[in-house]
C-alpha cells in the first residue's frame, strides 16, 4: 500500500524548527546578536546586570525569542492558511499571534532579573512585540522563498549541463529499478521510492536533488522531491495542496515551494 503523507500545520512547523536548529549560519548571527546585546547593554541592562549576568539575560531573550517566535508563527501561519487566508497575509498574522507568548516570555525574565508585576509589564511590552515579531515573520518567509527560488536556480542550471548517470541510481538496490517517483528526506538519508518499492540511501536531499537534476523531478517541500513524469495531478487533503503521484501517494507542498510547484505541476 502506497503511503499517504498528511503533513498537518504542526509537523510541518516542526520539521522547519529542526531544520533551522541544524543550521550554522542561524546560530552564529544569533550568537552575534547576543554577543553584541550583552556588550552594550541596553534598556538599562549595562547598568542593573553584571557580564555574566547580562549575557545569560541577553542569551535567554535572544533564544527564547527566536524559538518560541518561530514556532508560534509558523504554526499559525499554517492554520491561517489551511483556514482559508491567503498565503501573502499569513506569516505577518503569524508574527502578530506569536508576538503575544513572545512578550510574555520577555516579561517573565524582567520580573526575574529586575522584580515588578508580571502582567502589567506583559501588556507593556505586547505592541511592541507584535509589531517585531510580525516583521521578522514576514521577513522570515521573504528570504525562506528567495532561498527556494536560489536553489531552484541552480539545480535547472546543474540540470542543463549534467550528463554522467546519478550517482544515487547507482546506489540503488537493482530490484527497485530505476525509475524514481520521489524522495523523502528523513536525516541523513533519502527514501527512494521507485515504481518497485522503496530504500533508505545515505545521502542529503538536496544533495539528491541536483544528483537528479537531469531526469525532471521538482522539489515541492523541503523534505519531498517528486519526478514530474509521475505527478498526475493536484489535490487538497486535510486542507494543503499534495501532488498525486502515479503511486497514489499524496505528496505534500511546503509553504516557501508552493507557487512554483502548483505552476510547474498544473502544466506537466
Amino acid at each position: 500500500m502506497a503511503d499517504r503523507a498528511n503533513d498537518t500545520p504542526l509537523s510541518f512547523t516542526l520539521r522547519e524548527m529542526r531544520s533551522l536548529a541544524g543550521r550554522t549560519k542561524f546560530w552564529m548571527v544569533l550568537f552575534g546578536v547576543i554577543l553584541l546585546l550583552t556588550l552594550t547593554g541596553p534598556f538599562d541592562t549595562y547598568g542593573r546586570l553584571a557580564l555574566s549576568a547580562r549575557a545569560a539575560y541577553w542569551a535567554a531573550a535572544g533564544v527564547g525569542s527566536c524559538g518560541i517566535g518561530l514556532f508560534c508563527s509558523m504554526l499559525t501561519a499554517g492554520y491561517a492558511e489551511r483556514a482559508g487566508l491567503p498565503e501573502r497575509w499569513s506569516p505577518a498574522v503569524g508574527g502578530l499571534v506569536a508576538g503575544i507568548p513572545v512578550a510574555a516570555w520577555h516579561a517573565a525574565l524582567n520580573r526575574l532579573a529586575f522584580g515588578g508585576d508580571l502582567v502589567a509589564a506583559t501588556l507593556e511590552i505586547l505592541p511592541y512585540a507584535m509589531a517585531i515579531t510580525a516583521i521578522v515573520a514576514s521577513l522570515y518567509e521573504l528570504l525562506a522563498n528567495r532561498e527556494t527560488g536560489t536553489a531552484a536556480a541552480a539545480v535547472a542550471t546543474a540540470g542543463a549541463e549534467q550528463t554522467p548517470l546519478p550517482a544515487l541510481l547507482d546506489k540503488l538496490p537493482p530490484h527497485l529499478g530505476r525509475d524514481i517517483v520521489h524522495l523523502q528526506a528523513q536525516d541523513h538519508y533519502v527514501k527512494v521510492t521507485t515504481l518497485q518499492g522503496s530504500a533508505l540511501v545515505l545521502m542529503r536531499i538536496g544533495d539528491a536533488e541536483r544528483d537528479l537534476a537531469s531526469l525532471g523531478g521538482l522539489r515541492i517541500h523541503r523534505s519531498w522531491w517528486v519526478s514530474r513524469r509521475h505527478a498526475v495531478g493536484i489535490a487538497k487533503h486535510n486542507g494543503q495542496d499534495h501532488v498525486v503521484t502515479s503511486l497514489g501517494t499524496r505528496v505534500p507542498i511546503g509553504r516557501a515551494y508552493r507557487k512554483r510547484a502548483l505552476s510547474v505541476m498544473r502544466t506537466t
